[in-house]
């Protein structure tokens, strides 16, 4: 019996190890360099305590206007009035944000995109410690 079963169950699979190969791997993925920006250049708006950078422009001469993309700090207790020259989107990047745009008042989530039209009154306030907000602007030259 003991035999029959080095024979039958034990022969075999000692054979199967050895006639095993070796599974192909992967070659290691060479990941592209990082970009690094430099740092963003934050300038006080006015006596708020906010702060905007420049992250683009775009000039648009088909157009004659050019895109200008900024990000806007804003701490809280601060209350920001935005000039809106031209018609902007604006999309909360962190935080909550309470936007008055001519006196109407809107609570808005990170994630939150809208348009506020040229000429109107905004408002924008933090409703925690602060707020990111990402401006695009289409300015005319």
């Amino acid at each position: 019996m003991k035999a029959m079963f080095c024979l039958f169950v034990a022969l075999p699979l000692s054979g199967c190890a050895a006639l095993r190969k070796a599974e192909p791997t992967t070659p290691p993925v060479k990941m592209p360099e990082q970009v690094r920006r430099p740092a963003l250049d934050f300038r006080p708006l006015g006596p708020s305590g906010a702060a905007e950078a420049l992250l683009h422009v775009a000039p648009l001469p088909g157009l004659g206007a050019r895109l200008e993309i900024r990000t806007i700090g804003v701490g809280q207790g601060t209350e920001l009035a935005l000039p809106t020259e031209n018609e902007l989107a604006l999309e909360v990047r962190t935080g909550n944000v309470a936007i008055t745009v001519d006196g109407q008042r809107t609570e808005h989530v990170a994630g939150d995109i809208f348009m506020v039209l040229r000429g109107a009154r905004v408002t924008i306030s933090p409703l925690g410690q602060a707020a990111t907000l990402r401006t695009i602007a289409l300015r005319m030259q």
